[in-house]
């Protein structure tokens, strides 16, 4: 299953995500999300962790606007070094556990900002493809 693809927009990126499961989904946007806007990524080697609540029994759009937008914080720097996420693990009880690894600032090329993470067409359905169900959504990112 293809984990997500670019969509066409007429100003900003929008990307489809996919998934077996929620946190797949999740997964797989933040991945699409991460991969449109750093060209070229040179890592500095050091691996860290952070765990991020998602309460499935929220409003689920919400849930993955927020996670995308903390992922996005973390890729730009805005908290701490810049972080690429390079593993996810969900404890099937609402957190994940994100592995980011340190960009080398002075080599990683970014070829565009995201400024925020939208609602704008966004809504997560369930449907089947290819005989097995799967988890999509589509996500304008604000560039």
């Amino acid at each position: 299953m293809e984990k997500y693809k670019v969509l066409e927009h007429t100003a900003d990126l929008m990307i489809q995500a996919f998934g077996a499961t929620l946190g797949e989904l999740f997964e797989n946007a933040a991945i699409g999300m991460c991969e449109q806007v750093v060209e070229k990524k040179v890592f500095a080697k050091v691996t860290s962790f952070d765990t991020y609540p998602i309460n499935l029994a929220n409003d689920i759009e919400n849930e993955l606007r927020d996670f995308l937008g903390w992922v996005k914080d973390l890729l730009y720097g805005y908290d701490q070094e810049n972080m690429y996420p390079t593993k996810f693990e969900w404890d099937g009880l609402g957190e994940v556990a994100v592995y980011f690894t340190l960009l080398d600032g002075e080599k990683t090329i970014y070829s565009d900002e995201i400024k925020a993470v939208t609602f704008h067409e966004m809504q997560i359905t369930r449907e089947i493809f290819e005989e097995k169900w799967r988890w999509q959504t589509k996500i304008v990112f604000d560039v």
